[in-house]
């Protein structure tokens, strides 16, 4: 069996174990995965997790409603995401981005007073459908359906949303058009 012989080299092949499987319920097995993708992003710099950390302190605070607190956050978010392009093609750091939404956008029961606020949603919003952008995979899916699930929400007027998710999903190009059926020609009559 391969043994890891650093934290680096641990990857999602060893949560496949069968003995790792039996030990761990069904929901544990998603805590896992996701604590061993914030140790990837962790070992490549840390970048989601500033953003967890950043966001865990945004829904905590009191302050994070009142417009004087706007700019403070939004230059905040800004500084920690300034070097996404360089994490864009790390999954690890997709899929915590991905996870991170779900704590991002309100639930369907939640007052906007008890989740993040609005601006700090839009901000977000831009930030995944940057990284996101072209990418496939079940996360993806995941932060479609999730983006979509939050514009129906808002009623279907949100514009960041969308071009979020138009973004996310580039538009397919246009099919080529059916070829026409062939027709004989009429011979000549004199």
């Amino acid at each position: 069996m391969y043994q890891p012989k650093t934290l680096g080299e641990l990857s999602a092949p060893e949560l496949r174990v069968t003995e790792i499987c039996e030990l761990m319920k069904e929901s544990q097995q998603a805590l896992i995965k996701t604590q061993l993708w914030r140790l990837q992003d962790l070992r490549d710099g840390g970048f989601v997790y500033m953003l967890e950390l950043f966001i865990t302190a945004i829904r905590s605070s009191k302050a994070a409603s009142q417009h004087s607190s706007r700019p403070l956050h939004i230059g905040t978010f800004r500084t920690i995401t300034a070097d996404w392009k360089e994490h864009r093609h790390a999954v690890w750091s997709q899929r915590l981005l991905v996870n991170l939404l779900r704590h991002v956008l309100p639930a369907n029961n939640e007052s906007p007073a008890d989740g993040v606020p609005v601006y700090m949603i839009d901000e977000f919003l831009t930030l995944v459908a940057n990284v996101l952008a072209e990418k496939k995979g079940s996360h993806i899916n995941d932060a479609i359906s999730m983006i979509k699930a939050y514009v129906e929400l808002r009623g279907g007027t949100h514009e960041i949303a969308q071009k979020a998710l138009s973004t996310i999903l580039p538009p397919k190009p246009p099919r080529p058009p059916k070829p026409r059926p062939h027709s004989e020609p009429r011979a000549a009559t004199m």
